[in-house]
């Protein structure tokens, strides 16, 4: 499986870059599963359609029995406050249509909350909302694969970005529980797709 994503994919937020969630993905699933990272600090989703079609695409084989592809971003795409809630979305659904095309399944990450006042535009927490029950409402339509916002609220709740005991003091990027968590939700979704492991 490949995680394609932002900084939080990358493991920023993390005490060291071996705690972010990608490698505690693979911790928890084992050596049978390969779980590949391309998370690239700043990169937007709009970004993440140009470069995926050349570094994930390729990596499809037709004699593996599943690929999955994860993806992790919208933040940076919210960040100029220049994209609505439905383009925000529509840059996602674009990316899974993508992939979708080369025989990948997909997991759709949402975005999480992000800090307003002198970080991100106002209005960006309502953006950020909508565009989560845009995406919410293709789920298994044009993705195979949701987290649901309300299940992992230490993550995605309004407001949980303030709470240290998830979240580095950026209040943007998971710390090493925070990844963590993240790690143990994906991991039972990735055995359901392959339960014969």
């Amino acid at each position: 499986m490949i995680c394609s994503g932002n900084s939080i994919t990358y493991g920023t937020g993390a005490s060291v870059l071996a705690n972010g969630w990608v490698p505690q993905l693979q911790g928890l699933l084992g050596a049978k599963y390969l779980v590949t990272k391309f998370g690239t600090p700043g990169r937007s989703t709009r970004q993440q359609l140009i470069d995926d079609r050349t570094a994930v695409d390729p990596l499809r084989s037709a004699v593996k029995a599943f690929d999955l592809v994860v993806c992790q971003e919208i933040t940076n795409d919210a960040y100029p406050g220049d994209l609505t809630a439905a383009q925000l979305a529509a840059n996602v659904l674009q990316w899974c249509s993508e992939r979708r095309a080369h025989g990948f399944m997909t997991l759709v990450l949402p975005m999480g909350p992000v800090p307003e006042a002198g970080v991100f535009p106002t209005g960006t927490e309502a953006r950020r909302v909508a565009c989560n029950a845009l995406l919410a409402a293709q789920a298994g339509i044009a993705f195979e694969r949701w987290i649901d916002p309300a299940t992992l609220p230490q993550l995605y709740a309004p407001g949980a970005n303030t709470n240290t005991s998830y979240y580095s003091t950026d209040q943007i990027h998971p710390n090493d529980a925070g990844h963590l968590l993240l790690a143990q939700t994906i991991a039972p979704i990735v055995r359901s797709i392959a339960p014969w492991w």
